[in-house]
C-alpha cells in the first residue's frame, strides 16, 4: 500500500509469479479457532495439525490491483524482474545510507511461493471457517490510509514522507484560526499567491495550488513548495 500510494518504482516490480499468493487469516478469526481447540481438547488426538486460515488464497496481481484502484483511481500492469537483478537491486537498496529497506535479499527466493490453505480438518474437527475476507477489507484498509495518511503510516511502523509530516504539523488548530472575513472587512482576504505561498504534489510538480489539500491526480496531500530564492540586495559603499 504505501509503495502504490507513493507511486514508488518498486509498485510497479515484482521478482516472482503475479497469479501466485497466500492465504491470510483475520486475527479475531484465528482467536476463535484457539478457542474452539481449547473447547474441544478432550475430543482432540494429542497432537494434530490443523490449518486455519482464509480457503481463497488472493494473487498478488489482484491485490495489486486493486489497491491501485482503491488508491489512486486507475490501475497499472506489474513487470516481472527475473530473481537475480531482484536479489542485486535489494542488496544495494538494503546497503545504501537511509532508512531500513523493506524489500531483503532472502525475500526473492520466497516470491515464486503459493500458500493455498486446505481447511478441512478444522471445518470437521472444529466446526471453523473465517467469518472474515481479505477482499472484503481492502476498502477499510485504504480508507483508513487516505481518512489519516500519517496516522496510518505510524500505526504501520512506517516514515511518513516529510512533506507529508510537514503538512500535518503546520495545520492551525479551528481554535486559533483568525476570524473570517465578515468580521475582519477592513482587511483584504490573503491569498497563497499575494505571499508567494505555493503548494504542489510531491508525484505530480506541475499541480500547483494557492492553498493546501489533495492532488487531484493521485489523492496524496499537496507539499509547501520551497519559496523561491531571493537575491540579496547590492550593498551601498558611502
Amino acid at each position: 500500500m504505501q509503495r502504490i500510494y507513493e507511486r514508488q518504482l518498486a509498485s510497479h516490480l515484482y521478482s516472482g509469479e503475479t497469479s501466485h499468493g497466500q492465504a491470510y487469516i483475520h486475527l479475531d478469526d484465528a482467536v476463535d479457532a484457539i478457542e474452539r481447540v481449547v473447547e474441544r481438547r478432550a475430543q482432540l488426538a494429542p497432537e494434530v495439525a490443523i490449518l486455519i486460515g482464509e480457503a481463497e488464497a488472493l494473487s498478488y496481481d489482484e491485490l495489486q490491483h486493486t489497491f491501485q484502484r482503491l488508491i489512486l483511481g486507475e490501475s497499472w500492469e506489474t513487470h516481472n524482474v527475473p530473481g537475480l537483478i531482484a536479489k542485486a537491486g535489494a542488496w544495494v537498496e538494503e546497503h545504501m545510507p537511509g532508512k531500513e529497506a523493506f524489500i531483503k535479499p532472502w525475500m526473492i527466493d520466497r516470491a515464486n511461493d503459493h500458500y493455498a490453505l486446505d481447511i478441512t480438518r478444522a471445518r470437521a474437527l472444529l466446526e471453523w471457517a473465517p467469518r472474515r475476507s481479505l477482499r472484503e477489507t481492502l476498502p477499510k484498509m485504504v480508507a483508513a490510509l487516505k481518512a489519516d495518511p500519517v496516522g496510518w503510516y505510524r500505526g504501520q511502523e512506517l516514515e511518513p514522507p516529510p512533506c507529508m509530516t510537514k503538512t500535518a504539523e503546520g495545520a492551525v488548530p479551528e481554535a486559533a484560526k483568525p476570524p473570517d472575513r465578515a468580521s475582519r472587512p477592513e482587511q483584504a482576504p490573503a491569498s497563497g499567491h499575494a505571499h508567494g505561498i505555493e503548494y504542489t504534489c510531491p508525484m505530480h510538480p506541475e499541480v500547483v495550488r494557492s492553498e493546501p489539500g489533495s492532488c487531484p491526480k493521485c489523492g496524496m496531500t499537496r507539499c509547501r513548495a520551497a519559496p523561491p530564492r531571493r537575491s540579496k540586495p547590492a550593498s551601498l559603499s558611502t
